[in-house]
């Protein structure tokens, strides 16, 4: 048996650069297990356009609280000069229930 397959040229526009100007953030789509925990870690660096740094450490603490839900709490610090004061950013709690 003979398969002929056809082949495209594809054309694409600066696929090179797609992070420049345009952060990017990946999120879980599925909550973790019912009574599971995790600990996971955040490592940020960025420059600013007027050549100050910001360096961001943030541990995140997940919980399957209920069948579907998770709630998580995120504690970062922040270093480098364009933040004014070095040390605890914002806190934040977050809940993520699948439908």
């Amino acid at each position: 048996m003979f398969v002929l397959i056809d082949v495209f040229p594809v054309l694409a526009a600066d696929h090179y650069n797609l992070e420049r100007g345009l952060p990017t953030r990946l999120e879980d789509s599925i909550p973790i297990a019912y009574r599971s925990r995790e600990i996971q870690g955040l490592l940020h660096w960025e420059r600013t356009d007027d050549g100050k740094e910001r360096f961001v450490v943030g541990p995140r603490v997940e919980y399957g609280l209920w069948y579907n839900t998770q709630i998580s709490l995120t504690v970062p610090f922040e270093f480098g000069s364009a933040i004014e004061d070095d040390g605890l950013g914002d806190i934040e709690l977050g809940l993520l229930y699948n439908f």
